[in-house]
């Protein structure tokens, strides 16, 4: 919760009770304020912003969480499924005091599951799950208060679930966030034998 003049004041997680419902119960004195929230931001897996009395709205970011150690060519490797995120928008509220008020902060998805399904043309040449290697590509694991992305890390999400259909067909399963309209993201198959892509 933010003033009127976007200056942050408290934040308040839902109890397991409020989670069922979907609505929660804010006290406040009479006044304008700003509301936003984050929702599936578990410790393990984001990094957000905390934020202190007197800072501003747009301090707060929102990180994906990612293992320093797993690089390759200079590109961190998300290779587990990623916890659901969603992001509320901000509206602004004018509590008179007068009645309790509803207000209502519509989500928007922030992470995908994309799940690929590869057969060969023939039907009978064999595709084996050890022999390639799956990347989708991408520097999206930082967000903005807006929900924008900020600049951040280079990003190789690989999957974190992959099944022999057949021995010419198999299944990869990966997570990733938010994928942009008129930004680049990569997606490569390499057979890790050849290195052939």
């Amino acid at each position: 919760v933010f003033d009127k003049d976007s200056v942050f004041l408290f934040k308040q997680p839902m109890t397991e009770a409020e989670l069922a419902t979907g609505m929660m119960q804010v006290a406040l004195p009479v006044g304008e304020y700003i509301f936003m929230a984050w929702a599936g931001l578990h410790d393990n897996s984001y990094e957000c912003t905390n934020l202190a009395p007197l800072d501003t709205i747009n301090s707060m970011n929102v990180r994906l969480c990612r293992d320093t150690t797993k690089i390759r060519d200079h590109k961190c490797i998300i290779d587990n499924e990623i916890e659901r995120l969603w992001y509320g928008e901000m509206i602004p509220v004018n509590f008179t005091g007068e009645v309790h008020q509803t207000e209502v902060i519509n989500l928007i998805k922030n992470t995908n599951t994309i799940k690929f399904v590869f057969y060969s043309v023939d039907g009978t040449s064999e595709i084996l799950e050890e022999d390639y290697r799956f990347e989708l590509v991408d520097a999206n694991g930082r967000m903005s208060y807006k929900n924008t992305l900020l600049l951040d890390d280079t990003l190789n999400y690989e999957p974190f679930y992959t099944e022999q259909l057949s021995p010419a067909g198999m299944t990869a399963e990966l997570s990733t966030l938010r994928l942009i309209e008129d930004r680049y993201v990569g997606f490569s198959v390499t057979n890790v034998n050849t290195g052939t892509k």
